[in-house]
């Protein structure tokens, strides 16, 4: 039987029932001359009356039951005992019942947790319209990190300017940053490789498949303290003022050749956009 009992049928007012036909302590039912009004299932209070109509103390007990015609069947004894109820002397209520109040509130602590809030589980996702839920019911901050699946953003659903650089991972970093996707198949990544004093031959890197882009500055050393691009080429007569580098995909490093004079640095940097798999 469900939790929610109606007190009434729909718009109307339940009328006091009397027995029709003697009820027998376990027999579960009760045959009335009407139920006109009672709701499909409901509590109910029944009493005996003396010869003088006054209820008899002791007679009363509560149950819940479901209405089938002019019968009250599956029978439920929330208060008191059960006993005989002769034809005539006996009437029968439906109000509420403390066992019908409890029935609601088992039914309520079903789905709600003691503060109100729905329980885990209790809203089956399959059973909400597609955009039934609108962006003006989903309250402020209430969605965060943790319930958005990975790959299901993409540019075309951020508003302009709705996420501050404050809140955007660092892009040039020493530490390797996706950046997004080679051809469409490989992620792409971008790395800072930094040092101080005179550039090396070699320099340590790490695994990769794919070299998309990669730029080298170097601070030189001396009057003016340039800021020169790798390569350089401006004085190709002059052995020591240029030259270039190239990575090495077996030995992971990146192989450097400058000449004596560029070479000599205050500090340095590459930047690599590469992909590992």
């Amino acid at each position: 039987m469900s939790n929610l009992l109606f007190a009434s049928e729909l718009g109307k007012r339940p009328q006091v029932a009397r027995l029709t036909e003697p009820h027998t302590a376990g027999s579960g039912i009760f045959t009335c001359e009407s139920l006109s009004g009672w709701a499909g299932e409901c509590s109910f209070v029944i009493y005996e009356v003396d010869s003088s109509g006054n209820p008899i103390s002791g007679s009363e007990t509560d149950w819940i039951g479901t209405k089938n015609n002019r019968n009250l069947e599956n029978l439920e004894l929330t208060a008191g005992v059960d006993r005989d109820y002769p034809v005539d002397r006996t009437y029968l209520v439906a109000t509420e019942t403390a066992g019908g109040r409890n029935k609601l509130i088992q039914g309520l602590k079903n789905t709600l947790n003691d503060d109100g809030t729905l329980k885990a589980g209790v809203v089956d996702l399959s059973k909400i319209p597609d955009g039934s839920v609108t962006a003006t019911k989903i309250a402020h901050n209430s969605i965060n990190n943790d319930k958005i699946a990975d790959n299901s953003l993409d540019g075309r659903k951020l508003l302009d300017n709705s996420i501050p650089l404050t809140k955007i991972k660092e892009d040039y970093s020493k530490d390797r940053v996706e950046i997004g996707t080679w051809l469409g198949v490989k992620k792409v990544y971008r790395r800072v490789i930094t040092g101080t004093g005179d550039v090396p031959a070699s320099i340590p890197f790490e695994k990769f498949t794919v070299i998309v882009r990669s730029e080298m500055v170097v601070k030189n050393q001396g009057a003016g303290r340039a800021w020169r691009m790798i390569p350089w080429l401006f004085n190709g007569n002059d052995l020591n003022w240029y030259g270039g580098y190239y990575f090495l995909e077996d030995n992971r490093t990146i192989a450097v050749q400058l000449g004596n004079e560029i070479k000599k640095a205050v500090n340095w940097h590459i930047i690599v956009e590469y992909c590992i798999d």
